[in-house]
């Protein structure tokens, strides 16, 4: 597999993910604020940044992406902080921290004025309300049912299978998740609350990131990147250039002149700020 190979100085990303309904992805620059990177011309095309309650506070746990692309809202879970990020003009601004005190692996939905949130463990929930977007009240599973019931049943599903979110695709209305097991053979799937199929194939081992294409799966684990048929085939697998470590994977759609591809990102192992970005084009299946 060949791809497209381009490397920004000065930055240092842990999360990666497509900007929904934009061609662009988004970045965290560790704790500074979020990136829009062109991964077709290789660099950076916007930055935005964190509120003082965010920036430097060593980095990010999670976040939520609007399913229009519009809105970010990132959290810190040793400062309990939230910040939004509006990505089409205007500062950054406070948002109130979950009931919880751990974000990461949190399950949302967004994909309207409302952001739905669950524990990402425990069965609690919270909603960020779409006036101002500043107060994260407590929430609970009969709410949820009520005014969000393909989302709440979705996760009903995921907990039946014992599944841990790993990356929420809110402009798609599914989530990516994995499951580990004292016991029994680890799975990565998906789970959807629009009506499309869920998915579910057995792995070696468990990701620490996960991202899909249709119902492709890619993968990434430090030092090797997989991808995976929706039947469990391991079509292609690819390493990090010497020197580097993978850190963040996403899929981006086929876009004309470009195909479908996935994008990795790699950091320097020397300790250097240098982060080492490629595209490559997904494999045909069948």
């Amino acid at each position: 597999m060949s791809g497209q190979v381009f490397e920004l100085e000065d930055v240092d990303i842990t999360f990666l993910q497509r900007r929904p309904g934009h061609h662009d992805l988004v970045a965290n620059d560790l704790d500074r604020g979020l990136l829009l990177i062109d991964p077709w011309r290789g660099r950076i095309v916007d930055r935005r940044p964190f509120t003082d309650g965010v920036a430097g506070a060593g980095c990010i746990d999670s976040w939520c992406l609007r399913a229009d692309g519009k809105l970010a809202i990132v959290f810190n879970d040793e400062r309990q902080r939230g910040c939004l990020v509006r990505f089409d003009g205007g500062p950054p601004t406070d948002v109130q921290y979950p009931a919880w005190n751990d974000t990461v692996a949190m399950p949302y939905d967004w994909r309207g004025d409302d952001l739905w949130l669950k524990h990402p463990r425990l069965f609690e929930f919270g909603v960020v309300r779409g006036v101002d977007l500043a107060t994260c009240r407590p929430s609970d599973g009969f709410e949820a049912l009520q005014e969000n019931r393909g989302w709440r049943r979705a996760i009903d599903r995921r907990r039946r299978v014992d599944g841990h979110s790993a990356h929420v695709e809110p402009e798609l209305g599914r989530m990516l998740w994995f499951s580990a097991p004292e016991e029994g053979q680890p799975r990565i799937g998906t789970v959807s609350w629009v009506g499309d199929p869920d998915l579910s194939v057995p792995v070696d081992q468990v990701p620490p990131r996960l991202a899909a294409s249709g119902t492709t799966l890619i993968a990434l684990h430090e030092y090797r990147v997989e991808v995976i048929t929706e039947t469990g085939q391991r079509v292609a697998e690819l390493p990090p250039a010497p020197g580097f470590h993978y850190m963040a994977v996403e899929a981006i759609a086929a876009s004309e002149p470009h195909p479908a591809a996935f994008v990795t990102a790699a950091h320097a192992l020397d300790g250097r700020a240098l982060m080492r970005f490629e595209v490559v084009p997904l494999p045909p299946l069948g």
